[in-house]
């Protein structure tokens, strides 16, 4: 700027010479006004030249601030996939209705599955083509390629922590993580813990409980989590009392337990109906979410559940905290009379969808 400034000026006193010789040519006298005045009209204002070239300064204020990240991790209830060796002639049971039709069972919900990034539900039962029950009340089983309704309807997470994951005893456990691994599908064992990096780069660590709580491994598993990388930790707990829509105090201290060892969301499942939902020390509980796909009863007295949909904000300065919950009421079927075991959303509003909002949040009105 400077140097453009510079040859201005000896441009401009050239000028200024050459006025001075024509005068000197052209009369004897009056040649210190000629001059003078030449410099003036030839030479540009400094601050004019600098205020056109200079380029316009952007201050603060008018640079947007970062946005916060948001990710959607999406929690259903029980699913079992499959029935009991002995009413698998029947003609409703689940594997009938459901034949290869792998998209029928989330054929209602699965919208919410694929739009989120991660989604997770309670499998209760095995994967297994064949196999000797254990000696118990309820076993369920569904084939092999049934693997292809969680993979069909983007669920990417499945709990094996509860009391159904034995029910064909140690091969039938092994042939379902078997397939759970060939397949990509991420499972949670009882008592373990395990990691999952969603594609748009979220880290949620998960630990696993079936019943029996260890403090001391929960809290060391729990350190784990977080030193392998874990933004985000869920607990999957199996526990309570069947049929019970209220939590217990012991299902209350374990819950509270969990999140002040470092647990963000503990996803409570086990007496197939929906209990109430707390928050606590910056955490989350859902202490039952219900039956939801379950093949395990071809028409439950109680038929309403949900579809929990929380969000996680991640802040530009890389801190992780809970956003909010959406709730969408669901019935197990979409017909009222017997469960067909396809979970369908109610209507907004309608007296089924407000009782369901009530059981999961007795107190907000």
């Amino acid at each position: 700027m400077k140097r453009i400034i510079a040859l201005l000026i000896a441009a401009a006193t050239l000028v200024s010479l050459a006025s001075c010789g024509e005068n000197k040519k052209g009369a004897s006298g009056g040649t210190t006004a000629s001059t003078t005045t030449a410099v003036e009209t030839t030479e540009p204002p400094v601050t004019t030249l600098t205020e056109t070239t200079e380029p316009p300064v952007t201050t603060p204020a008018e640079t947007e601030p970062p946005e916060d990240k948001v990710y959607t991790l999406t929690f259903v209830g029980d699913c079992t996939l499959g029935t009991m060796p002995s009413r698998m002639s029947y003609s409703k049971c689940f594997i009938n209705l459901v034949k290869d039709n792998y998209e029928y069972p989330f054929a209602s919900v699965a919208e919410y599955f694929r739009n989120d990034d991660c989604t997770f539900i309670n499998f209760e039962g095995v994967l297994a083509d064949s196999g000797t029950p254990e000696d118990k009340k309820f076993t369920f089983r569904g084939p092999v390629d049934y693997v292809n309704i969680l993979t069909g309807s983007s669920v990417e997470v499945a709990n094996l922590a509860n009391n159904h994951s034995y029910d064909f005893g140690a091969p039938g456990y092994q042939t379902t993580i078997d397939t759970m691994k060939a397949n990509n599908v991420t499972y949670i064992e009882r008592n373990g813990y395990a990691l999952y990096t969603t594609e748009s780069g979220l880290t949620i660590g998960m630990y696993g409980v079936n019943f029996d709580l260890d403090e001391s491994d929960m809290k060391n598993d729990i350190a784990l989590l977080k030193d392998a990388g874990a933004e985000v930790i869920v607990a999957a707990i199996h526990w309570g009392i069947e049929k019970a829509t209220t939590q217990n105090s012991e299902q209350i201290s374990v819950g509270h337990k969990l999140i002040d060892a470092g647990v963000d969301i503990v996803w409570g499942h086990h007496p197939h109906v929906l209990q109430p939902i707390e928050e606590y020390n910056g955490g989350i509980i859902y202490y039952s979410t219900g039956n939801f796909s379950f093949g395990g009863n071809h028409n439950p007295p109680d038929k309403d559940t949900a579809v929990f949909r929380q969000t996680i904000i991640e802040t530009p300065e890389g801190e992780f905290k809970l956003g909010e919950l959406t709730v969408i009421p669901c019935r197990v079927s979409s017909k009222t009379g017997y469960n067909d075991f396809q979970p369908t959303p109610y209507t907004v509003d309608s007296e089924a969808y407000k009782r369901t909002m009530n059981k999961l949040f007795p107190n907000s009105n």
